[in-house]
């Protein structure tokens, strides 16, 4: 989640990892930003990594990149099943929420992704 500064509040990315069912508890690392997000295009990019530690064991984690830059980690994540989600939203300035005048035609919005960029499936490596 990318937030721009407010009166109350300086720019943020919330970066949070949520399992189904509950059953790892949620992960989640607040980063403070030294820029207005909203102001210009950048490049956010999460990377999925897996590290062996030993013999048997592997060590995967979330990590956040900005422009090209470290931001922050969530480590201990579970492997990633064929039903894992990846959810990308936009929110309200503000959470300003419009007045609904028409249960039946709620008001719309739309986002733009300038690039998505997600790995081939594992059948079409090289």
């Amino acid at each position: 989640q990318i937030h721009p500064e407010t009166a109350n509040s300086f720019s943020y990315i919330g970066l949070w990892c949520r399992f189904a069912n509950g059953t790892e508890s949620e992960e989640g690392e607040v980063v403070k930003l030294d820029f207005d997000p909203s102001a210009a295009w950048h490049k956010y990019t999460i990377q999925f990594m897996e590290e062996k530690i030993f013999a048997t064991k592997v060590d995967r984690s979330v990590r956040l990149l900005i422009d090209g830059k470290f931001k922050a980690a969530l480590t201990g994540i579970p492997n990633l099943s064929s039903t894992t989600t990846l959810i990308l939203s936009t929110w309200n300035k503000n959470d300003w929420i419009p007045e609904l005048s028409d249960p039946f035609e709620p008001p719309t919005t739309t986002a733009s992704f300038r690039s998505v960029s997600l790995p081939p499936d594992y059948s079409r490596l090289c």
